[in-house]
């Protein structure tokens, strides 16, 4: 469960306002400058240039055409990864002040995940092909993890999901929790035809498929659970043949052999109320933080003191009069 400040309409729509007052706001006096490298404060903590081109990197992808973004069009982007920070800054401050920032454990919990991933030695070779200093990849991870945290632990008091509702989504949903035929299966898989048949056979007497992989060199088996209708044809008539407990002789499938040792065959069936109740408090549960995060962010604009750098945007133009989102 994690919240991200640019994927739902309704924080979007907040942040479009924010990034045109903030780009609107950015004249200003000389000794009102911010410090250098400094492009905005949220209610007197910095919001730094590496991070701000660091994560308008990180979407310039999806925004960016194949002759590149104009000026006005870069500016917007810049004004928007802006409201995104300015929003995840008074989300830090708000896990700070309720005494449950993410702490250092944690973030390198995370990044060990993440390093985990990688060759040894090729994680910081990918922060350098991506132009990206380790502490500012630091920094956006940590507020990642706060915004999931924000929501376990701020948001999450605040909803509460009714036996009621569960069971009229269940009603209005219930095309969704109906499983089509299934058939489960072992497969055992190998470059040669006697190798796969000896195997099968170490199958149909009992043994794993891990145990299958131990004793016969050079063979695989899986045990796998799979849609009827999504079954290769090549392999619909060896099982059609089996009963639960049989084994089919080896066939010729993709360059490779394969047998397969039928355990059962499930119908299409619907899901009752109970067994989907996880599922859709989930889909519930995300609606409902969604919409709660919506409505913290509304009101935590208006009351927050934001000043921009007078370098982000190309114009002076003072902010038409409105509510502290942003201020000078």
């Amino acid at each position: 469960m994690g919240l991200c400040c640019c994927s739902r309409r309704g924080v979007l729509a907040v942040l479009q306002v924010l990034a045109v007052t903030l780009l609107l706001s950015a004249g200003g006096c000389a000794d009102d400058a911010l410090p250098p490298g400094v492009v905005a404060t949220v209610n007197g903590h910095p919001v730094n240039m590496k991070l701000l081109q660091a994560t308008h990197d990180a979407y310039a992808q999806s925004w960016t055409g194949a002759e590149g973004p104009s000026v006005e069009a870069l500016r917007s982007q810049y004004g928007a990864v802006l409201a995104d920070l300015v929003v995840q800054e008074l989300v830090l401050q708000k896990l700070a002040a309720v005494g449950a920032s993410v702490t250092d454990a944690e973030l390198g919990a995370a990044e060990a995940e993440v390093r985990g991933d990688y060759p040894e030695g090729m994680f910081e070779a990918a922060l350098v092909e991506d132009y990206l200093d380790l502490e500012v990849w630091r920094e956006m991870l940590r507020r990642r993890l706060a915004l999931t945290k924000f929501a376990q632990v701020v948001l999450r008091s605040e909803v509460a999901i009714s036996l009621e509702e569960v069971e009229s989504w269940y009603r209005g949903h219930q095309g969704e929790f109906r499983l089509a035929a299934r058939v489960r299966f072992i497969m055992v898989e190998g470059d040669t035809r006697e190798g796969v048949e000896a195997a099968a056979g170490a199958v149909a007497s009992g043994a794993a498929p891990e145990e299958v992989e131990k004793a016969f060199p050079g063979m695989s088996g899986n045990e796998l659970l799979i849609r009827r209708d999504r079954i290769p044809a090549a392999w619909q008539k060896a099982l059609a043949a089996l009963k639960p407990g049989g084994v089919s002789p080896p066939i010729a499938f993709e360059g490779r052999w394969v047998a397969f040792r039928l355990i059962e065959s499930l119908p299409a069936q619907d899901m009752s109320v109970v067994d989907a109740y996880p599922v859709i408090e989930r889909r519930l549960l995300e609606e409902k933080l969604d919409a709660a995060f919506d409505v913290w962010v509304e009101r935590n604009l208006a009351g927050a003191k934001v000043r921009v750098s007078q370098h982000l945007a190309g114009t002076k133009e003072a902010v038409p009069g409105g509510g502290g989102a942003a201020q000078r």
